[in-house]
């Protein structure tokens, strides 16, 4: 009994090869997966060092930008800027100041007063009450690190309502800085042009170019800003009292088959430019206009340019196409702030007698651009533009010949645009030109684009009105 009994025992140990085969079966599957687990980790582990890393080399990009104008050629220009990217829920030690966080360019101090670049307005005044380093240290002076600034209320108006945003007037992406907004005189080629807010935001484009918010407010800024644009003006043979204004074209570096026109945000961007050789090919030196961001947009969405570029040598270069440049034209914004009539404004400086050429930048030859023009025949879509035209001449007094035809790059010829000749007073051009475009505009179906020329700037051959007659003409009468 005894020795059976251990027998049994012996049997009922010994191992089950189908029970041991669906073990093991479990064990690779959760090996498996816990293989899987590790992999899924290390995937996010990496995924979050390369954020990390683009993070750093943002800020990094960042800091070298906004120093190399700060600090241009080793000389401390006095001025700081910081991008609010936080609003700190820490109270302020005086309850009607204001705290907030970023990145500090540059130097402050306790006691300075500074301006807030922030919305659609133009700007407030405040005063530094407080700094707050990494540290938690509460610090009189502060360069070039991260900071909480408590400012005082300045001349924002108290809340007459205790929520948020009555107490908070200005919050993220807003720019403090110590550099006053830009001067302009009655001599606009004395214009003192800075544009702090947006100059403020280019350094932090890195960091934050994706989000929504930020480049809402970024071009918002951009549409209240003025430029020192480079052109080459040169004597009017035909009129010794007028001046000829050519501006440059050059390639745009995302699409080199495009021409786009260069600006500037202030007078150490342009010296960057200057030093790395900017300059027009041919005879004599460029000028830098200024310009108002609808002049920008009127002169870059021409038949010549495909947009313009902001700082095209540093340290931050911001492409703005022409597609972005017709969305913000049809914004509320722009049309408050140069009128519903500026959006159907488009420049053209000069045409020549049957090519215009855009100059280059010295040296690169590939930049020139030449259009061919040509006269349509009166019918279809041109003869209602015939029709409008003179109807326009018979109504406006000053108006005393008006001739049309069309023009295209010879690279591009599907790319066509309609330009009217007027003659009217020099006066009467930003008056007249919107008018007549919106009057062009129901009848432009094949062809969707319209440029002026007012015929005293413009410098034509004896026989050029032969081949493209006056369509309208009351010194004929």
């Amino acid at each position: 009994m005894a020795i059976f009994g251990k027998k049994k025992n012996e049997e009922d140990i010994q191992p089950n090869d189908e029970f041991a085969g669906e073990m093991k079966v479990i064990l690779e599957a959760k090996a498996e997966e816990q293989e899987a687990k590790d992999i899924r980790a290390r995937e996010r582990e990496e995924e979050q060092e390369k954020a990390k890393a683009e993070v750093r080399l943002a800020e990094e990009h960042a800091a070298k930008a906004a120093d190399s104008i700060i600090n241009a050629d080793g000389v401390d220009s006095g001025r700081f800027y910081l991008l609010v990217d936080e609003m700190p829920l820490r109270e302020p030690e005086n309850a009607e100041n204001i705290v907030i966080a970023g990145n500090l360019r540059g130097k402050i101090e306790v006691g300075e007063d500074i301006y807030v670049y922030h919305g659609t307005r133009k700007y407030n005044t405040v005063k530094v009450a407080r700094i707050i380093n990494e540290s938690r240290s509460s610090i009189e002076e502060a360069q070039n690190e991260r900071v909480e600034l408590e400012v005082t209320r300045g001349d924002f108006p108290a809340p007459s309502t205790p929520d948020a945003g009555a107490a908070k007037p200005f919050g993220r992406f807003s720019v403090l800085t110590n550099s006053a907004p830009q001067t302009v005189t009655s001599d606009r080629a004395k214009a003192v042009i800075e544009n702090p807010q947006l100059l403020g935001m280019t350094f932090e484009y890195s960091r934050f170019a994706k989000d929504q918010e930020f480049f809402g407010i970024m071009m918002n800024a951009l549409i209240r800003s003025s430029f020192l644009v480079p052109a080459q003006v040169s004597d009017d043979t035909a009129n010794p009292d007028r001046k000829r204004v050519g501006f440059a074209g050059i390639k745009d570096k995302k699409n080199p088959e495009l021409i786009v026109l260069p600006v500037f945000t202030d007078l150490k961007t342009l010296d960057r430019a200057r030093k790395a050789g900017f300059k027009f090919s041919g005879d004599g030196n460029y000028t830098a206009l200024t310009m108002n961001f609808a002049r920008t947009a009127a002169v870059s969405r021409d038949q010549l340019h495909s947009g313009f570029v902001i700082n095209p040598f540093g340290p931050v270069v911001i492409s703005i196409p022409k597609k972005l440049i017709e969305d913000l034209i049809k914004t509320r914004l722009f049309k408050d702030t140069y009128g519903e009539a500026a959006a159907s404004s488009v420049g053209m400086e000069s045409l020549s007698p049957e090519k215009a050429t855009v100059g280059p930048l010295a040296g690169n030859s590939q930049n020139v651009r030449k259009f061919v023009v040509s006269q349509p025949e009166l019918a279809g879509e041109f003869k209602f533009i015939a029709g409008t035209i003179k109807k326009f001449g018979d109504s406006h007094p000053d108006v005393s010949r008006i001739a049309a035809f069309v023009t295209a790059p010879e690279d591009k010829p599907s790319e066509k645009a309609y330009v009217c000749v007027i003659d009217c007073p020099e006066n009467k051009v930003d008056e007249l030109f919107p008018v007549l475009a919106s009057a062009l505009k129901p009848f432009m179906r094949t062809i969707n684009a319209v440029q002026f020329q007012l015929y005293s700037r413009g410098r034509f051959s004896e026989n050029f009105f032969e081949n493209h007659p006056w369509i309208y003409n009351k010194l004929e009468r």
